[in-house]
């Protein structure tokens, strides 16, 4: 039997937010809205994975939680062909690819930004922001169907996709922000509009959008929305200037930035994502209740 905390524990080595969905079932074990934009803490997950004799299904959160990443859902072997062939097409089937077991199945990948759920068809949907997805070793039961997710390829890493156009046929929409300039925090305004240029606070443009991004991510910024703030304003302009040459080398400086602002704000605070420890108490089977989300 496979170990789900060890499992949960390699998915969020490749940064992909986890949750635990009841046995045999596509429904979360626990209330996992607080994990749309950002993943639950080390000690959240392990304390959701602590009891490995409850035959949990473990799921994926996907867009910004989960570095960007979206899931072509396809319910049937047929379309899930269709959807293998369009990504070999493209040069982006070498990636995490797993089997459902009516057949279909799931391809992995990161974006360059979180994007909106689709639904275009009755055989396909594109799971993204605000959704999340059974990942294996999942069991799952529908009727007559009992049978696990199981991964076909599952290279070191998950693909990563430069840009939307090279996923044209899914005509994906980015996640539109939800903060306006209006709203930024006055030192993020005043460094975005050039404040720094006069008070000589900073000894170079990296240092000015380092306390950019540790400003938004001490707001609570997420980092899709640090994202579209700064390529919709030209901060210091290393970012721009990076953005101008390669847009995948851009995005990966920006993250690296907002991992260490937000890995240092951490060791500040004691914030709790709002998870249900009730519903841990249900999980261990404490006082005899229900296993529900």
């Amino acid at each position: 039997m496979n170990d789900l905390r060890q499992v949960a524990t390699e998915y969020a080595t490749h940064g992909l937010a986890v949750i635990p969905a009841l046995p045999l079932s596509k429904e979360p074990a626990v209330s996992w809205r607080a994990f749309q934009w950002e993943p639950p803490t080390d000690l959240e997950r392990e304390a959701m994975f602590a009891n490995d004799r409850c035959n949990l299904n473990i799921a994926i959160v996907c867009g910004s939680p989960s570095r960007n990443l979206a899931m072509i859902d396809a319910e049937t072997p047929r379309e899930f062909d269709r959807q293998l062939r369009q990504c070999r097409l493209a040069g982006i089937d070498n990636t995490w690819i797993d089997r459902s077991p009516r057949g279909g199945g799931h391809i992995w990948m990161r974006l360059p930004v979180a994007v909106k759920p689709l639904k275009r068809m009755a055989d396909v949907e594109v799971r993204a922001q605000g959704q999340y997805a059974l990942a294996p070793p999942s069991v799952w039961k529908n009727g007559p169907i009992h049978a696990p997710y199981e991964f076909l390829n599952k290279p070191p890493s998950i693909i990563e996709i430069a840009s939307l156009d090279e996923i044209h046929w899914l005509k994906l929409e980015p996640v539109a922000a939800r903060l306006t300039y209006r709203s930024l925090p006055r030192k993020a305004k005043e460094l975005l509009s050039g404040s720094h240029c006069r008070s000589r606070t900073y000894a170079s443009r990296s240092e000015v959008e380092q306390a950019i991004i540790t400003t938004l991510v001490n707001a609570g910024f997420p980092f899709e929305e640090i994202l579209t703030v700064f390529r919709h304003y030209p901060a210091a302009g290393k970012f721009a200037e990076l953005d101008r040459l390669d847009q995948k080398r851009a995005v990966d400086w920006l993250r690296t930035s907002f991992n260490e602002a937000a890995e240092s704000g951490r060791h500040h605070s004691t914030c709790v994502f709002g998870f249900e420890w009730r519903s841990l108490r249900r999980l261990r089977g404490e006082g005899g209740a229900e296993v529900r989300g």
